[in-house]
This record gives structure tokens, C-alpha cells and sequence, in this order.
């Protein structure tokens, strides 16, 4: 992989912009740019009807990435890796110059490798030459590229497939993430819309083709084309709607997907039309990177005191836990329709007329899916949010929290610099409430993620509690929503969480004139077992309090909706077993039905009985003796997986041993 300079080296001093080309999947990079019927045309490079000559004082750079994925030179790679080395080499070619705008130019998958390199960049707060990056990111045109993903490009993981079959391919990593509506994709679109938006916002095109690709016929071997020439003439490889964003200009091109970014001369009329966005984009880039330098300059939180509330507020593993539910077995969505989440959510009628209804309290034993509705419930408010610069929106900020049994994850401390520091991410200028959290770490303290300082010092909760009101004060901070799962995992020995409590019964009392930015703007989704009273005479619906709309997943009116997401959860799971472990159609019936009558609404409880079908023989008499044997209670069953050494269980006469203690 390298960054190499089309032209301009030689005027580097001069230069005022980047333009940066990133090829798409499988393509030559050297001619990925260039006209098949004109050789002699490549429009990157050609210095008298090319855009050097259009856009003077112009470096134009093409960054080569391995991506083959069939033929002798096809090789593994994955989307992260192409991202990380396309940030890595920008940062060693600006040294001379980290204000340079840049602008992408990116085919198909070139788009997602930039559009990831730019999140990327994004999220990390704590280095430098990243943020600078996202700063002179001044704009973009991509060429089919599928930010909704391709079914196409799905069943060209297959000819991958097929090749890999005869040393002719490999199944791309790169490839499996174009499946429509993959997570990763919506994920990916989401968040580099908003950084497109970060005022003043990058000017961005978006091609799509008009004309369908035949992949047979143009990239798999003649011993091949018979067979695949059945799958019809073409397709789109990347619709209109895939290849569109939000915030883009977009236009259709009499092409095909391989033919989108390649012109046979400078009178092409499309290519005037390409060349023009690009020239636009080029003139607006230089006010859009000053204008960014010259507020990130001026801020009230300038990029030393970013960097240090960063250090000390970041507790780092949120958004990796919300993917890990996320991605578990089960569906959750169910949450969305339901009344007392309606009435929750729904947008308040104007800033002077607060929400009737600042919490929702999901309550229900372990196993009965409190984390995945936690999840759906934070992807729908995320999907709200993504509409903010939508006309007449109003700003809705989301930020969430996933309590757990480790040291710091029991602490109210440790969610209280979650949030704050969600909320700065979305509007650095809120870190303004907060710069006391911004002095160095005090000596022998670690300060990410650490809970060193949670008992006092600098992290103490009144300071923190203070600091989110003095937030949410800002005028234009409207509507919050804060997501907190396994709230009963705070930890009841601290004092934090007596605090927390008592702060939240405040803010739910109504009749108090006092003004509260955390009972006028916050709604609170909180996910919890019910079985700490402490928490219950706090969220228990009850009169003098503003309304807590209470779902409880034990009650006898959710459990046919429970039974339904459990059968569907246990399906989900006895699939997977099924397929790792290559049942018959039979066998795998067997398992579903006899999961689905023992598992008494409990999700855990079937998570360790596949996770213990997966030690065992695919044989029904081995599979039918273990279920036989299996205990009803969860904590039993983990007690006995933990004491049992499964490795050794590998014939039918140890299993009284594995299951009978």
C-alpha cells in the first residue's frame, strides 16, 4: 500500500490542495482513472486536458491499496486495514503543510475506504494529525459507491467463492461488508454524514450509473462464463439510493459501475460535468478549512484542552458494548411499538413545554432481553438524530451507558463522564461547562477509563452532576435522550449511587418553580432488574412525581410478547448451532422444540445450553441424553459449565459426568 503523487511533487510549496483519488475493489490502480478505449486519456494525469491543467496549484495524489479479489494476485484485506494506512500515509505527506484542504475522489469501494478513514480520523479524539485531517476535509465526489450496500457485490463474493475454489480468489472481507443493510454500513453512513456536516459543511457529489454491469462476462475466467452467464445480462451494481447521501448533490451517469470514473477525452460531456463539481468543490475548500482552523483557533475549547477532557473523560468501551448487544442473537425491536415507549419518545411540541413523561423504566428478570431492547431503543433515537439538520428538526443529542459488574462500570461517576463526554463529542463547544475536567491527570492517576479519581478530586459526582446541568443550560442543547442499561449493577455500597438516585428523584418531582435543565430537556430510558428498592421507590410510578412510564417484562400482560421474542431469539441460536455443527433437519427441530418448552422465558439460559451443544457430538442420541440431563436453573447450569472440563466431554458415556455433578 502507498500514496503516490500523480503530479506536483516538484511544486509542493505551491500547492494549496490535495485532491486525493481512491481506486474501487479489484482495480488496477494505475489505470483506474484512465480511458480503455484512449489510453492516452487519463483525466488525474494528464497535464493539458486533465485537471491539473483545470485546477491549478492542485496536488493530486492516488493511493494504491491491495484489493484484488480474483486472479493470481487476489489476496485478503478488510476495510479498517485500507483506512488506517490511507490516514497513516496522508499524515506523513502533510508534514510540510497540515493545513492543506483535501479533496477525495472515490470509486465504489474507494468511497466506503475514505469514508471509514474519515470516521476513523473522527473518533480519535487524542491524536493531532487525525483531527487536523477531519478539519481540511473540504469535500468529495464518489462513483458508485455503495453506502447502502450492493447485491451485487454480495454475489461477487460468491465468484470470489468459486474462485478461491480453483487458487483464483479469495472471499474478501472487503466484499462481506457490501451486504445490504449491513450494520457496519448504516453505522458507517451515520456517522461520516455528520462529519460532511460539521459546519461549514463539506461540499460533496454522489454518481450513480444508469447502465447495468455484466461481472461475468468482464472479470471471471471462460471456463466459468457459461455458468454465471445464466444469472441474466447485469444489474446495477450500486442503485441511486445506495450510492446517494443526505448531504450530497447527486447526478446519474450514462455508465455503468466499472465505466463511472473513466472518460475517453476532455470533450466528454459528462466529464465536463464531473470536472465541473470538481472545480466547485476545489474554489469552496479553501474558505471551508480556514473558516474551521480559524473557530478551532478561537474556540473556547481549543484542540490542548479537547485533548486533555479527552484523557479524562473518555471511559472508552461504550460504543464497543453497544455493538457487542447489538450483534447477540434475538430481536429487541419490539420496544418500538410498544405504547409506553411511543409516549416516551415522542418529540415534545415546543422547548417551553417539557415531556409529561422524562422516564421509561423497563424492569424484568435476567434473561428476558433488557439489553437488546436497550440497543434498538438507542438505534432509533440515533436514527432521530441523524435528521437534525433536516429543516424545522429539532436537535435531539443521544448518549448511553452500559453499566456492568467491573469496578468501574458499577460507579455513577464513571456514567456521568460517559455522557458528558457523548455530549461534547456532538458539540465541542459544550466542553466550554466542563474545563475544569480539562487540568492534567493528577500524579500516578490513569486517566482514561480510570477510576482512580471517581471518589473524590476532580471526579467527584456533585462536580460531575454540576458539570452535565451546566451543559444541558446551554441554550442550544434541546432535547436529550440518555440511555442506561443494568442500571441495578451500580454498585449500592457507594455513595455516588445513593446520589445519582436522589438527584434523579429531584429532577422527576413536579410543583418545584426552581429551574432544571435536567427535568426540562433530559428523558431518561433506564433498563434494570427490579429487585433494588433503593431504585424502586425512586422509579416506581407514584404521585407527586413527574410520570415514569414503567414497562415490566414480568407482568402477565408481556408475556406473550416475551414468549414470541424468546421463540424467535431461540431460533437465531439453534440456527447457528445447527450450522457449525452441520445437524440434520431433524436434529435441528429436536433442539428448537425442546429449548423453546424448557426455557421458561429465559434468554440466558438458552445463550449456555448452545454455547454447551457446541462441545458435543452432532449425533441425536448424544444431543437428546444432554438435553435430558440439562438443569432448569440458569445459575446452575453456569455453575456446572464452569466445573466441567468440556474439552474431555467429547464421548456420549461422560455425559452423567458433564451434567450430573
Amino acid at each position: 500500500m502507498c500514496i503516490t503523487s500523480f503530479l506536483g511533487v516538484e511544486h509542493v510549496k505551491i500547492d494549496r490542495r490535495s485532491i486525493v483519488a481512491v481506486p474501487g475493489l479489484g482495480a488496477n490502480p494505475a489505470k483506474s482513472f484512465g480511458s480503455e478505449k484512449n489510453p492516452a486519456f487519463n483525466w488525474l494525469s494528464d497535464r493539458v486536458e486533465g485537471i491539473r491543467a483545470e485546477i491549478p496549484h492542485a496536488r493530486v495524489l492516488l493511493y494504491y491499496y491491495d484489493s484484488e479479489w480474483y486472479g493470481s494476485n487476489a489476496q485478503e484485506q478488510n476495510l479498517h486495514n485500507c483506512s488506517s494506512k490511507l490516514l497513516e500515509y496522508l499524515v506523513e505527506m502533510r508534514k510540510v503543510d497540515t493545513t492543506r484542504p483535501l479533496v477525495f475522489l472515490g470509486h465504489s469501494m474507494g468511497g466506503l475506504v475514505v469514508a471509514r478513514a474519515m470516521t476513523i480520523a473522527h473518533q480519535a479524539y487524542t491524536n493531532v494529525d487525525y483531527m487536523r485531517i477531519v478539519d481540511c476535509f473540504a469535500g468529495a465526489m464518489f462513483f458508485g459507491t455503495p453506502f447502502n450496500g450492493s447485491t451485487a457485490q454480495a454475489r461477487a463474493w460468491m465468484v470470489a467463492y468459486l474462485f478461491e475454489k480453483i487458487n483464483r480468489g479469495v472471499q474478501s472481507q472487503m466484499l462481506k461488508v457490501l451486504k445490504p443493510k449491513n450494520d457496519a454500513l448504516v453505522d458507517l453512513r451515520r456517522d461520516f454524514t455528520h462529519i460532511i456536516l460539521r459546519e461549514p459543511k463539506a461540499k460533496v457529489t454522489c454518481f450513480w450509473e444508469e447502465f447495468k454491469t455484466n461481472y461475468a462476462r468482464e472479470v471471471v475466467p471462460p471456463a466459468l462464463k457459461n455458468v454465471l452467464s445464466k444469472a441474466g445480462g447485469g444489474e446495477l451494481v450500486v442503485t441511486e439510493d445506495s450510492a446517494s447521501l443526505d448531504a450530497a448533490s447527486k447526478f446519474g451517469l450514462h455508465r455503468d459501475h466499472r465505466q463511472l470514473n473513466r472518460f475517453d477525452s476532455a470533450q466528454d460531456r459528462e466529464y465536463i460535468l464531473v470536472r465541473n463539481q470538481l472545480k466547485e468543490i476545489c474554489r469552496s475548500a479553501d474558505f471551508i478549512v480556514k473558516t474551521r482552523l480559524r473557530a478551532a483557533k478561537q474556540s473556547v475549547v481549543d484542540d490542548q484542552a479537547f485533548y486533555r477532557l479527552a484523557i479524562n473523560l473518555d471511559v472508552g468501551d461504550v460504543g464497543v458494548k453497544l455493538k457487542s448487544v447489538q450483534s447477540s442473537s434475538g430481536d429487541s425491536s419490539w420496544i418500538l411499538s410498544e405504547d409506553q415507549y411511543r409516549r416516551w419518545a415522542a418529540p415534545p411540541r415546543s422547548s417551553s413545554d417539557p415531556s409529561p413523561h422524562p422516564v421509561l423504566w423497563v424492569s424484568g428478570g435476567e434473561g428476558l432481553g433488557k439489553s437488546k431492547a436497550a440497543a434498538a431503543t438507542i438505534g432509533a433515537l440515533e436514527r432521530r438524530e441523524a435528521r437534525n439538520h433536516q429543516p424545522g428538526a429539532r436537535n435531539t443529542m443521544v448518549a448511553y451507558f452500559f453499566c456492568d459488574v467491573t469496578p468501574d462500570c458499577r460507579m455513577a461517576e464513571t456514567m456521568l463522564r460517559a455522557l458528558i463526554w457523548q455530549l461534547i463529542l456532538k458539540k465541542r463547544s459544550l466542553g466550554q461547562y466542563v474545563k475544569s475536567f480539562a487540568a492534567p491527570a493528577q500524579e500516578g492517576a490513569s486517566a482514561r477509563g480510570s477510576s482512580t479519581q471517581s471518589g473524590g478530586g476532580q471526579f467527584r459526582f456533585s462536580k460531575l452532576w454540576k458539570g452535565l446541568t451546566d451543559i444541558l443550560s446551554d441554550d442550544s442543547v434541546q432535547d436529550v435522550y440518555f440511555v442506561v442499561n443494568s442500571l441495578h449493577c451500580l454498585s449500592e455500597g457507594q455513595q455516588s449511587t445513593a446520589d445519582f438516585l436522589e438527584k434523579l428523584s429531584e429532577s422527576l418531582t413536579t410543583g418545584n418553580d426552581e429551574r432544571d435543565p435536567v427535568r426540562e430537556k433530559v428523558r431518561w430510558a433506564i433498563f434494570s432488574r427490579d429487585d433494588r428498592p433503593s431504585m424502586e421507590r425512586v422509579l416506581r410510578p407514584g404521585v407527586g412525581k413527574g410520570t415514569v412510564l414503567q414497562m415490566d417484562l414480568n407482568s402477565t400482560s408481556m408475556g406473550t410478547l416475551r414468549r414470541e421474542t424468546l421463540r424467535r431469539f431461540i431460533r437465531d441460536e439453534v440456527r447457528t448451532v445447527a450450522r457449525r455443527k452441520q445437524y440434520s433437519s431433524g436434529l435441528q427441530y429436536f433442539v428448537f422444540s425442546t429449548l423453546q418448552k424448557r426455557a421458561e422465558n429465559n434468554r440466558l439460559w438458552v445463550e449456555v445450553v448452545c454455547k454447551l451443544l457446541l462441545q458435543l457430538p452432532a449425533d441425536y442420541s448424544t444431543v437428546r441424553k444432554a438435553l435430558e440431563l440439562l438443569p432448569a436453573d440458569p445459575q446452575s447450569l453456569i455453575e456446572q459449565a464452569w466445573n466441567n472440563v468440556l474439552v474431555r466431554c467429547r464421548l456420549a458415556p461422560s455425559l452423567p459426568t458433564l451434567f450430573n455433578r
